[in-house]
């Protein structure tokens, strides 16, 4: 997690540390020393993150528009609750995570089956369980894998294990 100055988010900011972390960035911020990642696409809301989006596509890091609705969050967001419940979530301690994971509640649409997650009071910040889910939404979207068993078990027979 990173803090920006002043009261608002500098979104010039957002876009750098992605490209950055994609491998893509200038070092403008600093960050030269952060790890890079192997990003394969960056999911992301339209609400501001129009423009960034439009520079991840031109320096091409795939941006893949995500609409913050029940309908696209309920797979990914139950994923979320049965990998936290299963202790295959890990939080290392972050005090600012902790305390969005404390401010998000499980709203579910009136008469319908789906689950999005939501606030109770605007000051109550969930930005990043919201971009864990965002982040889980590409895994919601490919297509069942019935040979992943047979795949995992070839792979580990060529480490040895």
């Amino acid at each position: 997690m990173f803090t920006t100055p002043g009261a608002e988010l500098d979104l010039n900011m957002v876009e750098a540390l992605v490209l950055q972390l994609a491998g893509l960035g200038d070092d403008t911020w600093g960050w030269a020393d952060l790890t890079t990642l192997d990003v394969q696409m960056v999911v992301y809301d339209p609400t501001f993150a129009s423009q960034m989006a439009a520079n991840w596509d031109a320096a091409e890091l795939p941006a893949v528009e995500l609409r913050a609705r029940a309908s696209n969050l309920n797979v990914p967001f139950n994923t979320l609750i049965a990998a936290v419940e299963d202790g295959r979530v890990i939080n290392d301690g972050n005090p600012v995570m902790t305390w969005m994971a404390g401010n998000t509640l499980l709203k579910q649409v009136q008469g319908g089956d789906y689950i999005y997650p939501a606030k109770l009071v605007p000051e109550d910040k969930i930005d990043g369980v919201a971009a864990l889910i965002n982040a889980l939404w590409p895994l919601s979207q490919a297509p069942e894998d019935e040979d992943a068993s047979e795949r995992r078990s070839s792979f580990f027979e060529a480490l040895g294990a």
